[in-house]
């Protein structure tokens, strides 16, 4: 029933007055004009087809219209016939066609942008559509309406990509749509593999060294806030002393928590790096601590390296676990002395 539709066409030379207007241009007129807008002179401006027009409801109105002339008279007919109004939005886009990113879990933003008849107020929906990307495996999907107050030319949306912890997922994309707007407008999404340094001994090196430092560190801190917490305890009777003790926790809590974010950094890039060249580093660095008198660095060098073994195989950072690791590195304090004089 293709008598049923009905294509529709629109200019797309912005500074064309049918282009501002929306007018559109009929199957009849594009092929007078050769599908060039030829109505105002100087703009010969190729018509673009938007989305065609179903004519069935209007069909199915006016028949209703036509009975409902005989029943209840005109105003009714007229009500019914005013009950199908197309066109579709026009002149919305995006202001790029595409975006690429890397996959190391971030929040990207899509502009989105109105060339004309500012005047009115525009509501324009949205949806992520999957691709080689899927909605909760690489992507919060997202579906929404976004306002044009009059005079407003853009808007921006965010799309949340999802972390892959291994590293070992290819390039993939997915998506954005305008369902709403005429020729259903999309933005492609690329999620790609961060790219991998080349290796390097002294870097490699570096980066182990700078990663086993920064595991010592949570043992010290975890092992502060530790005894920290015994001593609170041990001091509600003493209001001074209970509050000096509070704020040597929250100080050691402050500090792990920017302890933990550089670790799962540090085996972030460890993990981009040829496995076997780090973990033999690792093994290297923990000899030359023991060789050295490092006792309790070495035995963080290992729990680390225990951690990167976990990355690597692909399984999610458990930072708490690995934390609670990282204590028994540092000799537990069983029986805590209160001394507020040392605060």
């Amino acid at each position: 029933m293709a008598w049923l539709r009905r294509p529709q066409y629109w200019c797309v030379n912005h500074r064309c007055s049918h282009a501002l207007n929306d007018r559109i241009f009929s199957q009849a007129e594009y092929a007078r004009a050769d599908g060039c807008c030829r109505l105002e002179p100087g703009c010969n401006a190729a018509l673009v087809r938007g989305e065609d027009r179903d004519r069935r409801a209007s069909a199915l109105a006016t028949a209703l219209a036509a009975g409902a002339i005989a029943a209840v008279g005109v105003t009714a007919a007229q009500a019914l016939q005013n009950w199908y109004r197309p066109p579709p939005l026009a002149h919305i886009r995006f202001a790029q066609a595409q975006t690429e990113t890397s996959d190391d879990g971030q929040t990207v933003e899509i502009e989105i942008r109105r060339d004309a008849l500012l005047a009115a107020a525009v509501d324009v929906e949205y949806e992520t559509r999957d691709g080689t990307a899927l909605q909760s495996s690489d992507y919060v999907g997202a579906r929404g309406q976004l306002h044009f107050a009059p005079g407003e030319r853009r808007k921006h949306m965010k799309v949340t990509l999802l972390r892959d912890a291994s590293h070992q997922k290819p390039k993939r994309h997915f998506t954005l749509v305008l369902p709403n707007v005429a020729a259903t407008p999309d933005h492609r999404i690329t999620i790609a593999p961060p790219s991998v340094p080349p290796s390097d001994p002294a870097s490699t090196e570096a980066l182990v060294l700078s990663a086993s430092r920064i595991a010592k560190d949570i043992a010290d801190l975890r092992m502060k806030q530790h005894v920290a917490d015994e001593m609170m305890a041990a001091s509600r009777n003493d209001a001074g002393a209970y509050a000096a003790y509070r704020n040597r926790l929250a100080a050691a809590s402050g500090d792990l928590g920017r302890a933990r974010e550089r670790y799962l950094q540090e085996l972030g890039q460890l993990r981009r790096l040829p496995a076997a060249a780090v973990l033999d580093t690792v093994d290297a660095l923990v000899q030359r601590f023991e060789r050295d008198g490092f006792a309790q660095q070495a035995k963080a060098a290992r729990v680390m390296k225990r951690h990167l073994i976990e990355i690597i195989d692909g399984h999610t950072p458990t930072m708490d676990r690995w934390v609670e690791e990282l204590l028994e590195v540092i000799p537990r304090v069983t029986q805590p002395v209160r001394d507020p004089t040392t605060v």
